[in-house]
């Protein structure tokens, strides 16, 4: 509760410009909306079939768009229990939706008093299925896919590189937990890099997989997955490392203008690839490397975890391209 009371205090200039758009909305775009016969009808004389026609299209928007809200959820729950956290654009529409609710009930009620009973039926049913849709999680359908690789493996041996332990049939648990252990005790503010050397077709990607798992259960870590054999090209690999460590983050939380701040951040750096014939557009860009590359660094820390960066495949790579990954790191 004290958390939430500052939270409140701090963006006391933000909340209160919500509040004002509410007021502009309700007194003036409101009136005018329901003088709209389609409103006026569909409130106080609606057609069963039109109520129903709405419900099946809310519905299916909810089904579309079902992966992508639960992935922003999820990604707003992690933003908020940061410490230094501040109004994002979700906190604006649900407050604009709040202060405007309010406001109607308490200066507008007039327009809503005739609503008929069919669409306050109508509206019921269809804040149950979004409350049920906003309810529902992810775990049961992660659950599910790795059940369904665990059943497609049981019976058959392949080449493809595991990804669960319980598909390890060499006996390397005992090593993952014991790189996953050294790994756990380096200290926080340091970097470090580990290399794991062996020949092809000797599980490096596999061991790397099981790893990774065992990180994702830890609350403490954020995981970035970058194979750079995808990518031709110093300029492409050098972008797709810094676009995914930027897609980790985002993937978990929400920071206004981060991507616009790592984008610059990674103009800057590729600008010695300048030499080969690369152009590059730096009008924009007004602070030093150094003050980009701080505040990405104050993203970061807010986060108050450690970032495990994973690139497999360097073994693929042209020389000039392993140099430049080594650089990376």
């Amino acid at each position: 509760m004290q958390n939430f009371i500052k939270y409140i205090i701090k963006n006391i200039l933000k909340i209160t410009s919500i509040l004002l758009l509410s007021i502009f909305f309700v007194f003036l775009i409101f009136p005018v909306l329901f003088q709209l016969n389609f409103i006026d009808g569909l409130l106080n004389k609606p057609l069963t079939n039109h109520l129903i026609a709405i419900t099946a299209l809310i519905l299916f928007f909810l089904i579309l768009s079902w992966k992508r809200i639960q992935e922003l959820f999820q990604r707003y729950k992690n933003t908020y229990n940061l410490k230094e956290t501040s109004l994002i654009w979700v906190d604006y529409i649900v407050l604009f939706i709040f202060f405007s609710i309010l406001l109607i009930i308490l200066f507008q009620n007039k327009y809503t008093t005739n609503v008929s009973y069919k669409f306050c039926i109508f509206l019921l049913v269809n804040l149950f299925f979004v409350l049920i849709w906003i309810l529902s999680s992810y775990y049961w359908k992660d659950k599910r896919e790795k059940q369904t690789i665990l059943n497609k493996d049981k019976y058959s041996l392949f080449d493809e590189p595991i990804q669960f332990m319980e598909q390890d049939l060499l006996g390397r648990e005992k090593f993952i937990e014991d790189l996953e252990k050294e790994i756990k005790s380096l200290p926080f503010e340091n970097s470090f890099i580990f290399g794991l050397y062996g020949s092809w077709g000797e599980g490096k990607t596999s061991v790397i997989n099981l790893l990774k798992n065992k990180f994702k259960e830890s609350k403490d870590y954020l995981i970035v997955n970058f194979d750079p054999w995808n990518f031709k090209g110093e300029e492409a690999i050098l972008t797709a490392f810094y676009n995914k460590i930027e897609q980790s983050l985002s993937q978990k939380f929400i920071f206004p203008g981060f991507k616009k701040t790592f984008l610059k951040y990674r103009n800057l750096i590729s600008m010695g690839l300048s030499q080969t014939g690369i152009t590059i557009n730096f009008s924009d860009t007004k602070e030093s490397i150094e003050e980009i590359r701080q505040r990405i660094e104050s993203y970061i820390a807010q986060t108050k975890k450690k970032i495990i960066i994973f690139i497999d495949d360097i073994d693929r790579l042209q020389p000039n391209e392993i140099l430049l990954v080594f650089k990376l790191v």
